[in-house]
């Protein structure tokens, strides 16, 4: 695989992720508490928003090394 191939894997990953997301609020109970407790300890929505795209771009990517 070259360089082009492996940026253009991660941008794929990258688009899925807001895709994820949405689903993730709209269906997941877990997901909609963790942004109601964010809101309650004075986060905005978009910022709640902005630690699950984290959350989701952590679980979508295999870690870059295994961890021992």
């Amino acid at each position: 695989m070259s360089a082009i191939d492996l940026e253009s894997a991660g941008e794929a990953l990258r688009n899925r992720e807001p895709a994820a997301l949405l689903a993730r609020l709209r269906w997941d109970t877990r997901t909609r508490d963790h942004v109601e407790r964010c809101i309650a300890e004075g986060k905005t929505r978009r910022e709640a928003i902005r630690c699950l795209k984290r959350y989701v771009a952590r679980e979508m990517s295999p870690p870059a090394h295994p961890l021992t």
